[in-house]
């Protein structure tokens, strides 16, 4: 048939059609192949082809067309985020409208060993727990471990190509305070003295009741304090405290507690001269 050009279309409307390939030969040559590649196409979406050939004579009408859809889009994986309590949140771009499904995987290692964390279907976040939008929140870690995790979109055609996070490693929650004691006590004030057993605390809480039993925050402090003054207290009460160490990993176990009250304030009569 001696050809010399094939030129492959898409259909991109009724009567509309765009070139998408071609294969082409040098002058004096003639095509053989009747295949070819297309490499240049855009990911996550349907195409509708159809072929014509050319030789001296002209051009062919157009082919029969053949319908099929490209891999979906590699998502784009965010850098994991570390969330109170070990929570580790994962986020990302939608993969394309094709988007079938969103396959996370996790791994203690960035080479190997993942294993499947979570399907998770566009449109059915709410029935998928740590699902919102384009995100997961992975609540399932254990502290002091370094997490990796690997992320593909799947429809119709296919599995994207895998992407793969940066590690994150969660903390482990501080070791509680000890030797907690009441150091002076005013009408108005109680001053507390602990010792710090951790290394990795960002700060202490100090939790108040008036019972012994319902505790209730009471103040905060940055890492590497061991005392604090609570005030506002009115004379004669009855006080426990307890205090806790935490970072990100969660707060410690609580302290002994121990008991104050709050003096009385006395007035002396006046002596007479």
């Amino acid at each position: 048939m001696n050809l010399t050009l094939y030129q492959i279309w898409n259909q991109t409307g009724a009567y509309r059609w765009q070139q998408v390939g071609m294969l082409i030969t040098l002058p004096g040559h003639f095509i053989t192949d009747t295949s070819a590649t297309l490499n240049t196409l855009t990911c996550g979406t349907n195409y509708t082809l159809a072929v014509t050939a050319t030789n001296r004579g002209g051009t062919s009408t157009r082919s029969d067309t053949v319908s099929g859809s490209t891999l979906p889009c590699t998502p784009a994986l965010d850098s994991p985020a570390l969330l109170n309590d070990n929570v580790i949140r994962l986020q990302w771009t939608d993969g394309g409208s094709n988007t079938a499904a969103y396959h996370l995987e996790r791994s203690l290692s960035p080479n190997d060993g993942f294993a499947s964390l979570v399907n998770i279907l566009p449109g059915f976040f709410d029935f998928i727990p740590g699902a919102s939008g384009f995100s997961f929140s992975d609540n399932t870690t254990e502290c002091g471990k370094t997490y990796y995790y690997r992320l593909h979109s799947t429809d119709t055609a296919g599995d994207s190509p895998l992407v793969t996070s940066s590690g994150v490693t969660t903390v482990c929650v501080p070791t509680a305070p000890g030797n907690l004691v009441v150091q002076t006590v005013t009408p108005r004030s109680v001053n507390l003295k602990w010792a710090d057993n951790s290394n990795n605390e960002t700060g202490f809480v100090i939790w108040i009741s008036r019972t012994g039993n319902d505790w209730s925050q009471a103040a905060t402090t940055g890492a590497n304090v061991t005392s604090y003054t609570l005030n506002g207290f009115s004379a004669g009460e009855k006080l426990y405290f307890q205090v806790t160490a935490m970072n990100t990993g969660g707060n410690s176990d609580p302290s002994t507690s121990v008991g104050a009250r709050t003096w009385r304030a006395t007035f002396l009569p006046a002596l007479r001269k």
